[in-house]
């Protein structure tokens, strides 16, 4: 069991694209005055998150800030887990904006 701790708010907010609850589909910044910025996470779906690189120094676990839905970990603790055959952990790959 893994509990993570972190919360990192680092979401590109310009090209992370997402579908709301209502069908609307744009990027966060754009679907942010339709839905309200403060019930937004809550409201939509995506499966391209794009992350900016610059807030990422910190932890190398963690979880996005108000984006419950899943962890996020470094190429370098994914690369260790494969190493060494850690079985029941699936991984998809995020963009990241440098």
């Amino acid at each position: 069991m893994l509990h993570v701790l972190a919360r990192v708010g680092c979401i590109d907010r310009e090209r992370t694209r997402l579908c709301s609850a209502t069908g609307e589909t744009g990027t966060l910044a754009s679907l942010a005055p339709l839905i309200g910025d403060g019930r937004l996470y809550s409201h939509v779906m995506t499966s391209d998150m794009t992350l900016k690189a610059d807030g990422l120094d910190g932890p190398w676990m963690f979880r996005v800030l108000r984006w419950d839905l899943w962890p996020v970990v470094t190429a370098e603790i994914k690369t260790a887990l494969d190493e060494r055959g850690v079985t029941g952990v699936s991984f998809q790959m995020l963009h990241t904006k440098r």
